[in-house]
């Protein structure tokens, strides 16, 4: 397994807030952005197959380790060579 680390520096994250209405007691649920610097810490694993010949099979699969930044929770990826 190989782990994979981003950091990401002054980024725009949307944060929850609170809207108060103008008569001073009615809030209301609101989101806004914010800037700030994250690390997302990722992990990785495969594995290759050669079948036969100059044919090459690859699989990986990319997974989050933490709760930064907007990303599918895995991401398959399937890659198929072949050598000339």
């Amino acid at each position: 397994m190989r782990r994979l680390r981003r950091r990401v520096l002054d980024g725009r994250r949307l944060v929850p807030t609170t809207f108060h209405a103008l008569d001073g007691r009615t809030t209301f649920p609101d989101i806004s952005f914010a800037r700030r610097s994250e690390n997302e810490l990722s992990g990785a694993v495969g594995f290759k197959f050669n079948p036969r010949g100059r044919l090459l099979i690859d699989a990986n699969v990319l997974f989050g380790l933490n709760d930064r930044g907007l990303r599918d929770s895995l991401t398959p990826l399937v890659g198929i060579e072949y050598g000339f």
